[in-house]
């Protein structure tokens, strides 16, 4: 997540890891649901998603 731009994992953080929903993620961050949206597409590219789960799993380990 570390490698990701701040405004990128934030919205990544706030949707999948703490289960947010688009529209409650953008009320945090005030900003436009679609907005959050569009920065969560970004990760569907192979490269990026690849890029995402390697620093997932270095978090992961690091903090196990």
């Amino acid at each position: 997540m570390e490698q990701l731009p701040a405004a990128q994992a934030t919205s990544l953080r706030l949707t999948v890891f703490e289960g947010l929903s688009l529209r409650a993620a953008a009320a945090q961050l005030q900003t436009r649901p679609m907005t959050v949206s569009h920065r969560e597409v970004r990760l569907a590219t192979p490269r990026a998603q690849k890029k995402a789960l390697a620093a997932l799993r270095q978090h992961l380990v690091g903090a196990g």
